[in-house]
């Protein structure tokens, strides 16, 4: 389990205080996925520091169960990653699960496993700068599992990822989730996959603004009505919405609802036209996002 308590990290200079976390409080259970989302500077990669024992913290109380348990229970891809191109995949793999205190036969072991499930058992004896980018990144992701660590932080796992890689990246996480680590993880791609996660934590300057599961979030944000028609007259439609909810409209094809009947008073108003798509829904993680940082009502 990991647990903050009223957590706060301060920067000052002599004209300003500047929280980089503001009284955080949450918790995550052993085993669960949490989905961190924020803009860049939110604080995400400040939390992720302070779990990882990279960064102290102001005041508060940061628990993490079993972390004194051994050195290597707490993995962390940071969004900034290197790697030295120089070596051999195998090798290199190696040699980072030693500095963490693995004995070397029980490393090699490991790496040829998560080679195998990463689909790069034929490059085990390649030069790392021989690898795609793709693979490179394959191959932070594996250095970050092998050791199977109780809890694993990934800052940004998905970027410069296309769609299929992105997929078999959620599967990896799926699969070290089954395993039992904790997984913490943040991410600008915010695609379907993010379901998976139990809970979410939707942070703003600092401060955690929504915490809990989609279904829980989303229960405090307004529905929207996606609205398709070929019959429809835009400009009749444009009659009984605000100019906000046209721009969205324009932009988005959905219409922010004060209450859900309205749904149906806008149908009748429009005389019953024929709809390909008139469906009254929840806010997805995208639209949450942007009515958390201030870019729509909520």
């Amino acid at each position: 389990m990991i647990e903050f308590d009223h957590v706060n990290k301060i920067y000052k200079n002599k004209n300003s205080t500047i929280y980089a976390l503001k009284d955080v409080s949450f918790q995550i259970k052993k085993g669960e996925i949490l989905g961190v989302i924020g803009r860049n500077g939110a604080g995400k990669t400040t939390m992720f520091k302070i779990i990882s024992g990279i960064l102290s913290y102001d005041s508060g109380l940061v628990k993490i169960e079993n972390e004194a348990k051994r050195t290597d229970a707490i993995s962390y891809l940071p969004e900034t990653r290197g790697i030295d191109t120089r070596g051999i995949v195998k090798e290199h793999l190696t040699d980072l699960l030693g500095y963490k205190g693995m004995k070397m036969s029980d490393a090699r072991k490991y790496i040829m496993y998560w080679l195998k499930e990463f689909e790069m058992e034929e490059y085990a004896d390649a030069k790392i700068s021989s690898l795609s980018k793709g693979n490179q990144q394959k191959l932070q992701f594996i250095s970050a599992v092998a050791n199977n660590p109780e809890i694993l932080i990934l800052d940004e796992p998905f970027s410069g990822l296309d769609v299929i890689a992105t997929d078999f990246f959620w599967k990896m996480i799926e699969k070290v989730k089954k395993q039992g680590t904790t997984i913490l993880f943040s991410t600008h791609n915010l695609q379907d996959k993010m379901a998976l996660c139990e809970n979410f934590m939707f942070i703003v300057q600092g401060e955690v603004v929504k915490l809990g599961s989609l279904e829980t979030i989303q229960n405090d944000f307004k529905k929207m009505l996606e609205i398709e028609s070929s019959d429809l007259n835009k400009e009749q439609l444009f009659q009984y919405i605000s100019k906000e909810e046209q721009e969205r409209y324009e932009q988005y094809g959905c219409i922010l609802l004060e209450k859900e009947e309205e749904a149906r008073v806008l149908f009748e108003k429009l005389g019953r036209p024929y709809c390909e798509k008139l469906r009254v829904r929840k806010q997805n993680i995208e639209e949450i996002f942007r009515g958390v940082n201030g870019q729509w009502k909520m």
